[in-house]
This record gives C-alpha cells, sequence and structure tokens, in this order.
C-alpha cells in the first residue's frame, strides 16, 4: 500500500484467484485448495480444500462473506468471521449454466449483491440472482422489454445514483443493441403500453429481492402510475384488466381487516416498511393524481381506515 510491502508469504503452489476486504483475504490455488488470512496477514485457518479448483472468487464489500464458484459448477458463500465460520450456501449451479449455454453464450460474472444474494450475469447481459427462500435462481434481467417506455428510461441515474436492477437491466439493454434486429425477435410479442406493465412488474419484483428500498419505492409509484392511466372499459384504448390488477395490489398493502382474519400469511412489511404506510403515502397519491381514479382511491382509503381501526 503506497508503494509499501504490507505483509508477505511464501507458497509452494501457483495462485489462480486473490479477493479480499479490510476484514479478511482469500486466495485459491491450482490443486483446489484456499487459504485465508487476517487483515495483517497471519494465516486465519489451515488450507481449505475445495470441491474442485476455483473459477470466481470474490469478497463481500464490506463484511465477512466470501463467494466461490469452482470449475465443477459448485456456488459457495461463506462466512470467515474468525471463530464463528460457517457454509451460508452450497449449490450446484448445473442447471442455470446449462440453461443459459443452451443459447450459445458463457457465464461472464459471479459476485454477491448488496444485500448478500449472489448474482450471476451472462455475456448475453442476462442476470440472475439466487432466491434463497425458494432455493432457486431468479432473471432479474434479459431483453424481454426493449419495446417498454421504461428500457431507455433506465439510462437515467435517480435521485442516488444508479440502483441495483437499473444497472442490470442497462447491461442486458446494452448487450441487446449489439444483437441488433435480432433482440427484438426475442422481445415480447405485446405492444408497448401492455410491455411497460409487464416489465415495471419485474422491476418491482426485482428491487425486493435485491432489497433495493429506493428502487422498489420508484418502479413501485411507477407501475401504479400506469396501471391508474390504464384503468377503463374500453378495449380499443385501455387495457382490460388494469383496474383490477391496481385492486389486487391494493388489497395486498391493505391486508385483513380484522385481526380475526383467516388470512394468517399476510406480511404486514415489505424491505422492513410497513404495507399501509406505503399505500397511505405512496400508492394512493400516486393514484389520486388521475381524476379517473377517484372513485377507486376513495374505495381504497375506505378500506384502509376499516382495517387500521379493527387491528387497533
Amino acid at each position: 500500500r503506497g508503494g509499501k510491502s504490507k505483509w508477505t508469504d511464501q507458497v509452494e503452489r501457483r495462485v489462480t484467484h486473490i479477493s479480499g476486504n479490510k476484514h479478511f483475504a482469500a486466495v485459491a490455488f491450482e490443486d483446489g485448495t484456499l487459504q485465508l488470512y487476517s487483515p495483517s496477514g497471519r494465516r486465519a485457518l489451515p488450507s481449505l480444500l475445495l470441491p474442485n479448483r476455483a473459477a470466481f472468487l470474490v469478497a463481500g464489500q464490506d463484511d465477512h462473506t466470501l463467494l466461490i464458484v469452482t470449475t465443477n459448477l459448485v456456488l459457495l458463500v461463506w462466512d470467515v468471521t474468525p471463530g464463528k465460520e460457517s457454509c451460508m450456501l452450497n449449490e450446484v449451479i448445473v442447471a442455470l449454466i446449462r440453461n443459459a449455454t443452451r443459447s450459445g453464450v458463457a457465464l461472464s460474472n459471479v459476485r454477491l449483491s448488496n444485500c448478500g444474494a449472489p448474482i450471476a450475469t451472462f455475456t448475453n447481459g442476462h442476470a440472475y440472482v439466487f432466491h434463497k427462500n425458494l432455493q432457486t435462481w431468479v432473471r432479474v434481467a434479459d431483453q424481454s422489454f426493449l419495446k417498454s417506455e421504461f428500457t431507455s428510461r433506465l439510462r437515467q441515474p435517480g435521485p442516488s445514483g444508479f440502483g441495483e436492477v437499473q444497472a442490470l437491466q442497462i447491461s442486458a439493454a446494452r448487450a441487446a443493441a449489439h444483437m441488433g434486429p435480432a433482440a427484438l425477435l426475442q422481445s415480447g410479442g405485446q405492444q408497448p403500453k401492455r410491455e411497460t406493465g409487464r416489465h415495471l412488474e419485474v422491476l418491482v419484483a426485482g428491487a425486493s429481492i435485491l432489497k433495493s428500498e429506493a428502487e422498489y419505492k420508484s418502479w413501485l409509484a411507477a407501475y401504479v402510475r400506469h396501471l391508474t392511466s390504464e384503468c377503463g372499459d374500453d378495449p380499443r384504448t385501455m387495457f382490460v384488466g388494469a383496474e383490477a390488477q391496481l385492486r389486487e395490489l391494493c388489497d395486498e398493502f391493505i391486508g385483513p381487516l380484522s385481526l380475526g382474519s383467516t388470512n394468517s400469511t399476510w406480511e404486514s412489511e415489505v424491505l422492513g416498511i410497513s404495507k399501509r404506510k406505503l399505500l397511505r403515502e405512496l400508492i394512493i397519491p400516486t393514484m389520486a393524481a388521475n381524476r379517473s381514479a377517484q372513485r377507486l382511491v376513495s374505495e381504497v382509503v375506505e378500506l384502509l381506515e376499516s382495517a387500521e381501526k379493527r387491528n387497533k
């Protein structure tokens, strides 16, 4: 650091990967072993044996997590906190790789998201996040929505810069640009306005999975605004079913109307924020900005107040 050596170690095997942060350093060797070091260069543990040689080695941004992908397609996420070492994830990713390579693409990068979830990106711009509860991979970015109005808007940074979901979507759009007209053939066959709605649904869900609060609020407001503008009964100009989808969304945020409700599976928060607070402070004002939705707004407000009174 600053032109001066901080610490040294002599090893007998060829090093293939090095990664680390202020908490630790990790070194992978060609024989499939791995060595952990403390910040001052002490060997934290004896050599660790991996399932095979490392293909990717990525330390968490500012914690004790370490992501490893081996050449036999085993994904490991370790917590290497001294004295509390543990394996948080041990997943075979053969299905993920097989699905991607059918289209002639390759895995380009694997890393940990800001919330600690593994993200795998491919040379065609597709990005997958591992959903720990479902124990599967969720595709959060691809070329499915090139006709969506938000595909171009994504290139503009938000108030706090580019969000994580946004950055993944931009990479997918850039990859599509190199594909030329062929990319449009892979895009959905819906009209741009319909495709925008489906795109926003994916953006909202992706922000939730990656625990990106600012993006979640931004895309949720955009989605509500889109559905509100589409409400109506004329299939020539409006999206039939938009009002039902908007009502369903509001119901999800209102939750059960009484404490004795059988709907015990309802989660009252999303990303640590009260759903009813989001409904009152974000969803309802967004709907109210459209005069055609005043009747629905009144109904939602009445249901929300009724639910809050009965739950006290």
